[in-house]
């Protein structure tokens, strides 16, 4: 009897899903209209009056879900609740609430709602990024007002890898320019001028095992100013320095320090320093040579003039000039005020002017003079006195005439090329930066390229 009532049951049931429903070879509809299922659908569900509900469950129960399959679906009721899906890894859940402002980036504010980021878009600045509001310098713009940061970039991979075969092409950041060649351009600028009452602000700060901070300038234009490294300073305090450089050591001392480095090649002229105003050398000098080099005076124009200097192994200065000896054959040659305290090892020279005679010095210097005697009276006489440097530095300082070169350096010229040498022997040859053979720096490879 039992059996019977089962199968009455199984046909009942059959017979109302056939009624209430279309059975096709691609899939199920469930409607009241009687339309066939989409043929992109095993199941087709359709109304305008009533939804379809999924097993609802507590996240006890959801959890409790053995080997459940990948895709499967339920509705949580407690906790978080909402639809959730298993990855086949794990449970997740399916949509978000929250609530944005306009133009802001959407960011998790937890696991199943949104807000807003700090980053905005600006579509009334040609959709410009920025950090912490809306600005308008640049494409992406960072406004920091409580970090002493406002930009921090660290890369774990060696920047060399970007290299495309020069030695500073690669980069952690990288700022690179493909427009016209139609107006001026800045690769990267930093103010940090707030106001020119403040003085604590810094443009750029370089660190580097190498090199802190390396810049080029290239153009093949002609009558134009290429600045590798460019320094202006604009103050009303003590001092205003364009460059500052200085050097010293780590831990053990260097070889060679340099306060700044300078190298020249391939002009007609070329001048490793040029100063275009005073120079000040707080400091000894060490030259292969020196001159003076002016406007020629009979030709300004056309040519220059130049004298080359007087050099000695002592530290010499050099007083002269002309007197004429008294009735008796008598003239006082007045010096300096600091003569005796600024020299020793006096030296003269005299020589008679306009008529044979002797002329010897009668008495040497005493305080700030010396007397010069002639054979004969109203002698014209050429007068000349050096005296050795013995102010403190030169006394701390002294001029060696001949010394040993550094072991580094031994088998090496300062004047390589006039020793008959190859320019890799001359001193100073190692701290050359290489010579850049490219006309085009950027882009440096195909993958570079704008796309």
């Amino acid at each position: 009897m039992k059996h019977n009532q089962f199968y009455a049951f199984c046909i009942a049931l059959m017979t109302g899903v056939l009624a209430g429903n279309q059975l096709s070879a691609q899939g199920v509809a469930v409607n009241a209209t009687g339309a066939a299922a989409d043929t992109s659908a095993m199941l087709d569900v359709s109304s305008t009056t009533k939804g379809i509900l999924v097993p609802r469950m507590t996240a006890t129960q959801r959890l409790a879900i053995p080997l459940p399959a990948t895709g499967l679906l339920v509705y949580q009721t407690d906790g978080t609740p909402g639809y959730y899906t298993y990855t086949g890894f794990y449970w997740q859940p399916l949509g978000f609430g929250g609530a944005g402002t306009s133009n802001y980036i959407p960011v998790f504010t937890g696991t199943n709602s949104i807000g807003n980021s700090i980053i905005y878009q600006n579509p009334a600045a040609g959709d410009r990024l920025s950090l912490n509001g809306a600005a308008n310098h640049g494409l992406v713009a960072i406004r920091s007002t409580d970090d002493t940061v406002a930009l921090f970039i660290n890369q774990n991979a060696s920047p060399s890898a970007l290299s495309s075969g020069y030695q500073y092409d690669g980069g952690v950041v990288r700022v690179q320019y493909t427009g016209p060649n139609d107006n001026l351009r800045t690769g990267i600028y930093s103010n940090m001028i707030k106001s020119v009452s403040d003085q604590n602000g810094v443009g750029v700060v370089g660190g580097g095992n190498n090199t802190g901070v390396y810049g080029y300038g290239e153009s093949d234009v002609a009558h134009t100013i290429v600045t590798g490294v460019e320094g202006d300073s604009y103050g009303s305090g003590d001092y205003s320095i364009g460059v500052n450089g200085s050097a010293s050591s780590y831990m053990a001392a260097p070889a060679h320090a340099y306060g700044v480095y300078g190298y020249a090649v391939g002009g007609t002229s070329n001048y490793a320093v040029y100063s275009d105003g005073a120079t000040r050398i707080q400091g000894a000098l060490s030259k292969l040579s020196g001159t003076f080099e002016i406007d020629h005076p009979l030709d300004p124009a056309n040519k220059y003039l130049y004298h080359s200097f007087v050099e000695s192994p002592d530290m010499m200065n050099v007083y002269n000039g002309n007197i004429t000896t008294d009735a008796s054959g008598v003239a006082y040659v007045d010096l300096p005020s600091y003569f005796e305290a600024l020299n020793k090892d006096y030296r003269y020279q005299l020589t008679a002017i306009g008529q044979p005679a002797q002329v010897y010095v009668s008495k040497e210097i005493e305080g700030t003079h010396f007397q010069i005697k002639s054979d004969k009276p109203n002698v014209k006489v050429s007068w000349q006195v050096t005296g050795v440097r013995q102010d403190a530095w030169a006394n701390a300082h002294r001029v060696v005439p001949e010394v040993d070169k550094e072991p580094f350096n031994k088998g090496k010229y300062l004047a390589a090329k006039e020793n008959g040498q190859p320019d890799n022997l001359r001193i100073g040859a190692d701290m050359k930066r290489p010579v850049r053979k490219d006309k085009a720096i950027l882009p440096q490879s195909a993958n570079d390229t704008q796309k």
